[in-house]
C-alpha cells in the first residue's frame, strides 16, 4: 500500500552569513542548487518530499551536509552576507518550516554570543537558580513564599463592610425610619 507523499519537518535559522537546516528523516537524498534545496527521503512507509526556493542564493561549494542519527544537517553559506526576512523566496508561511530557537540568533547578536542552555532558554538569567527544592519534594523547601500580603487598609475611600449587620432588611428600615426628608 502506497501512501501519500509527505512535505518533511525542516528547522532554520540563520546569521549574517550562513543558513542552517535539520531534517528530520532518516533516509533520503539532499540536492542543493544556487538558490534551492530538494530532498527526497523515506521514513517507516512514508515517502517525503522538499522542494524549497531559498531566499536567495548559496554557495554549495562551501555548503556543508552532515547526516547524524537520522537527521541531516545542512549549513548553507550565503553568497551574500546578510539578513534574510525569510527562509523561501516566496512570501507564504509554510507549516512544515519552523524556526530553529537552539541554533536562532538575532540580527544584532554579536558572533561570541552562544546560547547559554540547549534550546537557547536558561533559567537562570531569571534569578531562579535552577528551581531549588525540588529534590525529593521534601516539603518543597527552597521554593520561598509570598512573604504575606500587602497591607490594603491605606487605601482609604474603601466602604466599612464590618458595620452591615446579619439582619440587614431591619437595619435598613432602622435607618428609613430615622431619615427625614425635610
Amino acid at each position: 500500500m502506497t501512501s501519500a507523499v509527505r512535505h518533511p519537518v525542516v528547522l532554520w535559522a540563520q546569521d549574517d552569513s550562513d543558513v542552517f537546516l535539520t531534517i528530520e528523516v532518516p533516509d533520503g537524498e539532499v540536492t542543493l542548487g544556487e538558490k534551492s534545496v530538494d530532498f527526497v527521503g523515506n521514513k517507516d512507509d512514508d515517502k517525503y518530499e522538499l522542494n524549497l526556493t531559498l531566499f536567495d542564493k548559496v554557495n554549495s561549494e562551501q555548503s556543508v551536509l552532515r547526516k547524524s542519527g537520522g537527521v541531516f544537517y545542512y549549513h548553507l553559506k550565503k553568497v551574500e552576507d546578510k539578513w534574510w526576512p525569510r527562509l523561501t523566496e516566496e512570501e507564504k508561511k509554510y507549516s512544515y518550516i519552523k524556526t530553529d530557537f537552539s541554533r536562532w540568533r538575532d540580527e544584532d547578536e554579536s558572533d561570541d554570543e552562544k546560547p547559554a542552555a540547549p534550546g537557547g532558554f536558561d533559567m537562570s538569567q531569571f534569578g531562579m537558580g535552577g528551581m531549588g527544592g525540588m529534590g525529593g519534594m521534601g516539603g518543597m523547601g527552597g521554593m520561598g513564599g509570598m512573604g504575606g500580603m500587602p497591607d490594603f487598609s491605606s487605601m482609604g475611600g474603601m466602604p466599612d463592610f464590618g458595620a452591615m449587620g446579619d439582619e440587614g432588611g431591619e437595619e435598613e428600615e432602622d435607618e428609613e425610619e430615622g431619615d427625614d426628608h425635610e
